[in-house]
């Protein structure tokens, strides 16, 4: 360290110093004196940016809105006396300040009792207020089953949610499809503002 100062900069060294006796001790203030000037400009440099960010933010922001809607593909997985997966498309938009509403259509494909079929579903879904994690109320139809739940959402991405399917109608060569529901879903929102 010592070596690299004098080696490096040996007049501005004798500069600093003001002697042409610079001694061992006198060189590792230098030193320490030049490294304080760095990490003041450096210091002074990420103040500066971080302003300038800040102001450049401050000037946009007025610009950019929230979204009052959301549209996608939606993929998941129920349990219901068997192993469902859902895919479809969705759409979501705001009901006041706080709340969103969803409303949701998707093909659900089952293999239930050894047997595979597609069933048709359409479903609404309440969101009630919401930071990061929110409650939801949901409400599937089927042919077959009208299913009320209740469950979690993180930011209406990643939906948790528990019921009961009641039937309405029984399809042929299948056992009645009721009983407990719980499910994981994805939303995956494609619009963006622009």
């Amino acid at each position: 360290c010592i070596r690299a100062v004098i080696l490096r900069f040996p007049n501005a060294v004798y500069q600093l110093i003001g002697s042409s006796q610079v001694t061992w001790y006198q060189v590792c203030d230098a030193d320490i004196g030049i490294r304080s000037i760095q990490d003041h400009y450096y210091t002074n440099m990420k103040i500066a940016l971080t302003t300038v960010c800040l102001l450049l933010g401050l000037a946009i922001a007025p610009k950019l809105q929230a979204q009052s809607s959301l549209f996608g593909p939606t993929i998941s997985y129920q349990y219901q006396k068997g192993s469902i997966l859902k895919t479809g498309a969705y759409y979501a938009t705001e009901v006041n300040t706080k709340n969103i509403l969803k409303v949701d259509a998707t093909a659900n494909f089952t293999w239930i009792q050894n047997k595979s079929s597609v069933i048709p579903e359409i479903a609404t879904t309440y969101y009630s207020a919401m930071y990061i994690l929110g409650l939801l109320g949901r409400a599937e139809l089927t042919p077959y089953t009208v299913t009320p739940k209740v469950g979690f959402t993180i930011l209406t991405l990643l939906e948790l949610d528990f019921g009961y399917g009641f039937a309405i109608s029984d399809k042929k060569n299948y056992s009645p499809i009721k009983g407990f529901a719980t499910s994981l879903r994805f939303n995956i929102p494609i619009n963006s503002p622009l």
